[in-house]
């Protein structure tokens, strides 16, 4: 039963002329609603498609990039751990460690481990620079 129908069943018994215009409006309120719900569902209907696309987008950027990414976060060593036989350096993306030992006969030997990452952080790098650049892989729903 809708709104119109309604309205012509309270409306029979009447004589007058405010019928009409009133149902001619109720007429045109329900085709505005139906175009608006026409228009709601097709608004919806790019929205996920919108959504779909940039997941699709998103994916792919994270493969472009590699799924697999290895970060190092360097700390700084405490007072207690600090000695001249370590050294670190970094670049970019690298890390070298130097370590020198002294054996028992006095002779110094010196080793160096170089290792490569996606990224290397200092130790004055804070959890937020980290995070920028973690925070796309991350899918948040």
């Amino acid at each position: 039963l809708t709104v119109t129908k309604y309205y012509v069943i309270i409306c029979q018994g009447q004589k007058s002329n405010t019928f009409l215009p009133k149902q001619n409006s109720i007429v045109s309120l329900e085709e505005n609603l139906s175009k608006t719900e026409a228009e709601l569902a097709e608004a919806k209907t790019t929205i996920m498609n919108d959504e779909l696309e940039r997941r699709r987008l998103h994916n792919t950027i994270q493969e472009l990039k590699g799924n697999i990414r290895v970060f190092c976060r360097l700390r700084p060593l405490p007072a207690s751990k600090k000695s001249s036989n370590l050294s670190v350096n970094h670049e970019e993306n690298s890390l070298t460690l130097t370590t020198t030992n002294e054996s028992v006969s006095g002779t110094a030997t010196k080793k160096v481990n170089s290792f490569q990452f996606d990224q290397v952080y200092d130790g004055s790098a804070d959890q937020a620079a980290v995070f920028a650049e973690v925070s796309q892989m991350v899918v948040f729903q």
